[in-house]
């Protein structure tokens, strides 16, 4: 499903409830691709999230600030873009710690980034937080998505 279909149902289901809601920002995020179209597409549908004072929505929109941090022109942006996006995923995770979906977020963003830039000291962490909560969850999609990140994530290939 193309990211322009998830960001048109998300329009349309943005009365619904938050439930839809966060599903159609998970698919979104799943789908994404690396070509700036797509990244800006996530961004401005995690933007209009952002009003929600949940950190969730706030850990998704860190997401995709270091997205267009990896497209992003000059160096300047990039790293304003990255900084910004760190400390939303940061923030979201030390007002919600226990949130196995924030964990996937952080995770996902470190094992993508480059070394040089530092940010992959919770990798370990957030992988055996994952694996060892998993279980526990009971949102039939946040399980899909979990299941699916272990399955394509190069942060759990085998050793």
């Amino acid at each position: 499903m193309g990211i322009k279909i998830l960001i048109s149902l998300f329009c349309a289901v943005a009365s619904f409830n938050n439930a839809e809601e966060l599903n159609v920002i998970r698919e979104a995020y799943r789908e994404i691709s690396a070509n700036e179209e797509t990244i800006e597409e996530f961004y401005k549908l995690t933007q209009e999230t952002m009003p929600s004072s949940k950190p969730v929505y706030q850990g998704y929109h860190g997401a995709a600030l270091t997205l267009k941090a990896s497209v992003a022109g000059s160096i300047k942006d990039k790293l304003s873009y990255f900084k910004e996006g760190k400390k939303l995923i940061e923030t979201a995770i030390t007002e919600d710690s226990a949130n196995i979906e924030l964990r996937m977020i952080r995770l996902s963003v470190q094992s993508n980034v480059p070394k040089i830039v530092g940010y992959r000291r919770n990798m370990e962490e957030d992988k055996a937080y994952i694996q060892e909560n998993i279980s526990t969850v009971t949102d039939p999609a946040l399980k899909k998505l979990l299941s699916g990140f272990i399955k394509n994530s190069g942060a759990f290939s085998k050793e």
